[in-house]
């Protein structure tokens, strides 16, 4: 997500800030998986991703259940096992998918994927932001940046997990949906009427 927020504002970066920046962001990855790793009970992530198989080209971490997943999906391919995913169907056990992509066709099908799919797209398409200066007077467009890399962020980490698992999280992530549509109403609002000059600033 930073690389591509960093390729949408490339006009306006510096480029010993930038190193500065990288600088410190490594050294604090570094210092959280040190820590993390020696005085808690977590391993260290790094050496975890380091470590990471693959199998079929899928992580190895993964493939049991994408694999059965994707068996399960084929059981009720257009509609769906319906909105509640359970663990266990009949004396099979299944895992959690581990892919929102899988996740969803399991429980509405690839009718209900192409749906989402579209929602995706659509969510995508309006908030590709107009503007790299997120100081302008505009606060919409502004969002729309950012909002638009939250987005992208969302998209490629659903591929490794599924937020609807969570009872609780989903709600995030609709709120995420519904203040990209509010930003791109409101820019489209905005567009019609004349850039306010930006306040004078006393000395």
């Amino acid at each position: 997500g930073g690389l591509y927020l960093l390729w949408h504002i490339r006009r306006r970066i510096n480029f010993v800030v930038l190193v500065i920046g990288v600088a410190g962001l490594v050294a604090l990855v570094l210092g959280l998986d040190f820590y993390i790793s020696h005085y808690t009970r977590s391993g260290s992530m790094l050496t975890r991703l380091g470590a990471t198989t693959f199998v079929n080209m899928m992580p190895e971490s993964r493939a049991g259940a994408w694999t059965g997943a994707w068996e399960r999906i084929f059981e009720h391919p257009w509609i769906g096992h319906g909105p509640y995913y359970s663990g266990q169907s009949g004396t099979r056990l299944w895992f959690w998918p581990h892919c929102l992509y899988l996740f969803v066709p399991n429980n509405v099908g690839f009718i209900g994927l192409a749906i989402f799919l579209w929602l995706l797209g659509s969510l995508f398409r309006v908030s590709i932001p107009h503007t790299d200066d997120l100081r302008r007077s505009r606060f919409s467009e502004g969002y729309l940046l950012i909002g638009h890399v939250q987005l992208v962020v969302f998209i490629v980490d659903e591929i490794k997990i599924e937020y609807l698992r969570n009872p609780n999280y989903g709600f995030q992530i609709w709120f995420m949906f519904a203040l990209i549509v509010a930003a791109y109403q409101i820019s489209r609002h905005e567009a019609a009427e004349p850039v306010p000059a930006p306040a004078k600033v006393r000395s």
